[in-house]
This record gives structure tokens, C-alpha cells and sequence, in this order.
């Protein structure tokens, strides 16, 4: 498994959460432009509590 491959798992995995999250940090950029810019060591996720 690639690991944009990894990053949409995540997407699949907290597609039940009830709260809003997102992908941060240096994977968010990436997955917004589309292309990996650099190793990344982890991928980093945050909820929104309210």
C-alpha cells in the first residue's frame, strides 16, 4: 500500500466519525496538490470537538 494509498484507508476508516477531522500537517499539502514533496515520517489527523 502506497502511502496515498494509506492516507485515503484513513479517509475510509473515519468516514463513521460524527465529527469533522482532517488530514494535517505535511500529507494535507500533499494530498492537495497531488503529489508527495517529501518523506514523511507519519500522517497526522485532527478532530474538531464541539
Amino acid at each position: 500500500m502506497t502511502e496515498f494509498q494509506l492516507c485515503h484507508r484513513i479517509k475510509e476508516l473515519m468516514s463513521g466519525f460524527d465529527k469533522p477531522w482532517f488530514i494535517a500537517g505535511g500529507w494535507a499539502i500533499d494530498l492537495h496538490i497531488g503529489q508527495k514533496t517529501r518523506e514523511h515520517k507519519d500522517i497526522e489527523n485532527r478532530c474538531i470537538s464541539s
